[in-house]
This record gives structure tokens, sequence and C-alpha cells, in this order.
């Protein structure tokens, strides 16, 4: 088979971005409920805008739902100001990959104003301009900080704070909402009482999906991504059973797309358990795709040599000299200068819960040394050494 064919040969897949983390559905299985409570905390924003601050924080393990009811919201909203007149604008950042409430700010102001120039600005600055562009326009803000967690436990403890009380601090009406996203409720014990009084008032929280609840969830995605009869109900029933002890969706969703692309790869018109068996094989629920590529390249290249050290030394930690060597082999395989000080990049490893940090030491947590090589070499020779020809 020539390469033209690989491109152009039948498929199981209908549309894969129905698969994709960021894509939200039409409906929401089993997250109505925590749908339409969001909804009653946000609809003074619709029905009386300006006259209070909405706020909520979803709490939950990964792959419950926070984000894509979080989303869906933002959807609902939009529409509902569109039909009444009002002028909302639905931010969504993920904290993750930012270091500091500057880069925060700078974020947010750049979604709603394409062009802003963020570049030599303050944090200070930065604030006071948000709430300008707010002012100016006459516009209601919803804004959701996802993995808010990494955030404040690195520089981002006084953001939260300015965030729920800018009104105060600049003396107008009420145009910021906000949404915290976390996996639980230990980033709010760090910050100070007077920020968080207001957010514990209104928790939502996102228990781990069951089997069938995962079932319904992959079934509808199936409907949207793959072509019709490609893929059975055992098949869709073996995915939730295999994802229902993490009750992650997306684990589920993951390994559904992973077995299509097996069953691309056979040339076979319909999703076998066997597909999904090997794609068990390849994915751990805690090796994800969305976290490997929200890293840098020295991130990445850290975290390979950390694994191959691992894969190669039976020890539960070493230190950052030890897997150095490893590290600098690693750049050299991929042609990237090595960088001398890695203690950010490590740290930021550890903000991610990539890696465990104990007593100055290193080590991996659930994932097998094995499994994150083999993800990140896959991401290394696809995204970091694409080329245009």
């Amino acid at each position: 088979m020539n390469l033209r064919e690989v491109i152009f040969r039948p498929s199981v897949f209908k549309d894969e971005g129905k698969l994709d983390i960021h894509y939200v559905p039409p409906r929401l299985p089993h997250r109505e409920d925590q749908l339409r409570y969001l909804l009653t905390l946000f609809r003074s924003v619709i029905v009386s805008p300006g006259s209070k601050t909405c706020k909520a924080v979803l709490l939950g393990p990964t792959g419950t739902g926070k984000t894509a009811v979080a989303l869906k919201l933002g959807e609902v909203m939009a529409e509902e100001a569109r039909k009444t007149k009002v002028n909302l604008r639905y931010v969504y950042v993920n904290t993750r990959v930012l270091k500091d409430g500057r880069e925060v700010l700078g974020s947010v102001l750049t979604a709603i104003i394409p062009s802003f120039p963020r570049r030599g600005l303050s944090y200070v600055d930065l604030l006071k301009a948000l709430w300008h562009c707010l002012e100016q326009n006459d516009l209601q803000l919803i804004l959701t900080l996802d993995e808010v967690h990494y955030l404040v436990t690195r520089q981002g403890k006084d953001l939260i704070y300015d965030l729920t009380r800018l009104h105060e601090q600049f003396k107008g009406a009420r145009r910021l909402h906000l949404i915290l996203i976390s996996r639980d409720d230990t980033f709010l014990s760090l910050l100070d009482s007077a920020a968080q009084s207001p957010l514990k008032a209104d928790i939502v929280r996102f228990n781990k999906y069951s089997s069938s609840e995962l079932y319904d969830i992959v079934s509808d995605r199936v409907e949207e991504a793959f072509q019709p009869n490609a893929v059975s109900s055992q098949v869709v029933s073996m995915v939730a059973d295999l994802a229902a002890p993490w009750g992650d969706a997306r684990y589920a969703l993951e390994l559904i797309w992973r077995a299509g692309k097996y069953a691309d790869l056979e040339g076979a018109e319909q999703v076998s358990l066997e597909h999904v068996r090997k794609a068990k094989a390849e994915i751990h629920p805690e090796v994800r795709r969305e976290e490997l590529y929200a890293l840098t390249l020295h991130q990445r290249l850290l975290l390979l040599a950390i694994a191959r050290y691992f894969k190669r030394v039976e020890r539960a930690y070493a230190s950052p000299m030890e897997v150095l060597q490893d590290y600098r082999l690693a750049c050299e395989e991929y042609e990237v200068k090595p960088k001398e000080d890695l203690e950010e990049d490590l740290a930021a490893l550890h903000s991610q819960g990539l890696i465990a940090v104990k007593d100055g030491l290193i080590g991996l947590l659930d994932a097998p040394a094995s499994m994150i090589e083999s993800a990140l070499v896959e991401l290394l020779n696809t995204v970091d050494r694409f080329k245009v020809y």
C-alpha cells in the first residue's frame, strides 16, 4: 500500500474531533444536575447584569465532566446573552501551563482583545486593564480557570483574591464572574481567609462515573465520531468496564479513539474487542495526551530521561544528578541543546503530578516507566520533529 492510499483509504471514523477533550457535545449524560445548578447560580448575569458577583468551585477527579459542564455553561449563557442583548463574554483558561497571575491576566485580555499589547505590563497594570476593558465596553465576563490548584501552588494566590474582589477595588458594577476547577479542595486552604469564604459557599462536586454512566457517555460519542455500525455495544461495554475503576470519561474516550486507530491500521470495517485490548495495553489512565502536550520541549525530554532511568534502574527515587546523563542523551537524540538549569522544569513536572519529589529526590508515580517513555517518544517524533516540506 502506498502512502497516498494510507491517507485516503476508508476509516471507521466519521469525525475524530468528536472524541477530543475540548469538544463539548450537545448533551452531557449524568451531568444535567450540575449544569442546572450552575445555571441557577449564574442566572443573574443575564437577568440582572451587574447586580451581584457569581462564582462557583467545581471539584472532582480527572475525567468527571467538570470542564465539559463549565464550557457548556458558557455556551448556554452566551446564547441567552445574545437573545437578551446582554454584552457577555465567556473565557476559559487552563492555568496548568501558566506560571503566575500575570500570565493568566494576559491570556484573559488577549481572549477578549486579540490585539492587546500585554508585553511589558505589570500584574497591576494588567488587572487595571481588565477592569477598564469591562467598564468601557459595559461587558459581563464569566471567567473559568481550570486546574487552578497548579496556579495556586505556584504564584497565583493573589490573583484569586483580586478577581473575587475586583468590583470593590475599582468601585464599580459587578462585571467579573468566576468558575474555578480543581481535582480537590486542598487549594482553598492555601488561600487567605478573605478569598476562601466566598468560594466555599458555592462548591459543586463531581463524583466518578459508574460503568453504566460511562457506557452512556461513550455511546453518545461513538454515534457522533464513528461510522454507522463501526462500533458494537459489546465494544462500548468493554471500554466502559475498563474505565470504570477510575470513573474517568476521558480515559474511556481515549480508549475508544485508540481502538479505532488500530482498526484503521488493519483496514478493518469495525472496531473489535481485540482492538480495545490493544488500546488498553498502550494507555494508562495516569499518562494523558493532554498533559504531555502541555509540557515544553525540555520538560518532555526531562520526563523521557526520568522514565528511561527508572526503566533501567530498579529504584523508587533518584537524585536529579543521576538522571542528568539520560537527559543529555535524550537531547542529543532529538538534536536539542541541553539546558544547564533544570530546576524550574523539575518543579513544573512535580506541580503537574507527573513526578514525585521526596527529600530532594525524584520518582515516578503510578504510571509505568515504559508507558511514559512510549507516549513521549510518540509525541516527540510527531509534534516536536514536525517539519514543513
